[in-house]
């Protein structure tokens, strides 16, 4: 289990850094290798079907770039500028113009989300993650 404190939070990539990492666990935010056993997870349960994945807290966006690798029509979002910004640098183009900037606490901030993904009035994400 993790946990962090208010200053953890201080410097803009301060909640993907944690330098008292256990031994043998890095202490940078990376594509980990559970993030692909979450995706087949997935395809267990809701099998990619033109469905619009939305993945709430994507980070730097690898489970939205291995999601769209499994043929899930993906999006991501995240309320820190900074690791939205990572996304542009670490993933590929398409996947990154996927990841975007948005507070799931925040119905507006939502609603633009939707927009961007594509969808319109009363449609919704088929699948939350």
């Amino acid at each position: 289990m993790l946990i962090w404190t208010a200053t953890d939070f201080e410097e803009p990539g301060g909640f993907y850094w944690n330098p008292q990492s256990p031994p043998g666990v890095s202490p940078g935010y990376r594509c980990y290798p559970f993030f692909a056993d979450r995706v087949a997870r997935l395809k267990l349960q809701f099998a990619p079907n033109n469905q619009k994945l939305l993945i709430v807290g994507c980070g730097y966006g690898y489970l939205v770039d291995l999601a769209l690798q499994a043929d899930y029509d993906a999006w991501g979002c995240d309320a820190s500028e900074w690791a939205v910004a990572q996304a542009q640098i670490v993933l590929p183009a398409s996947s990154a113009a996927r990841v975007l900037l948005g507070d799931a606490t925040s119905s507006t901030s939502l609603a633009a989300v939707k927009t961007a993904a594509g969808l319109q009035d009363n449609q919704k994400f088929a699948v939350l993650m």
